[in-house]
């Protein structure tokens, strides 16, 4: 909906180099269920996607080597209100962002945050049983696919926000560069 309402995309797209799509923040603070706020793919419960997005702007006849996707180096922290299926596409309520370094140092599994990985959506969460704390985000894993699907759909390329919320060396920015080289 947002594609359809937001702009004239077939009229601009002749005038411009780059269309990043911005294909985080899928579910947010207004969402009242858990799950993936950056998937690649579609499920059969969010049809919401980067994936989705790009299949739209294909039948707008949009170049695919202007577009880009994105990724995020955040996180969107849920209360779950019922337990089931690991947290994922349940009812909650939004509690918090989180950046990526304090995902990988306040929320490990060590801590009972569990890493689940959706090998539909390709995309990765966490669960806390105990305290039913449901967290969406991307990882090592996630990124390394959309880099994957940005090469084999041969788009411009994938852009992330922000840099500040990962840490500096070693994260999500180096699984991009290392992808792209391969």
């Amino acid at each position: 909906p947002f594609l359809e309402g937001s702009l004239d995309l077939r009229g601009i797209s002749p005038y411009v180099d780059r269309i990043n799509l911005m294909t985080y923040d899928l579910i947010g603070s207004k969402t009242h269920f858990s799950g993936h706020h950056t998937p690649l793919y579609s499920t059969s419960w969010q049809i919401s996607s980067a994936d989705h997005a790009l299949r739209y702007l294909d039948s707008l006849k949009i170049p695919r080597n202007k577009i880009c996707i994105g990724s995020a180096f955040y996180g969107r922290e849920y209360l779950v209100l019922e337990n089931q299926s690991d947290g994922l596409h349940q009812p909650a309520s939004f509690q918090k962002f989180i950046t990526m370094k304090d995902i990988r140092t306040d929320y490990t599994d060590g801590d009972g945050y569990i890493t689940h990985w959706d090998s539909v959506a390709k995309a990765s969460y966490k669960y806390n049983e105990h305290n039913k704390i449901f967290i969406t985000y991307d990882d090592e894993r996630s990124v390394a696919a959309k880099v994957g699907y940005v090469k084999e759909k041969k788009l411009n390329g994938i852009f992330y926000w922000e840099m500040r919320l990962d840490r500096p060396k070693q994260g999500l920015l180096d699984v991009m560069i290392r992808e792209m080289k391969k």
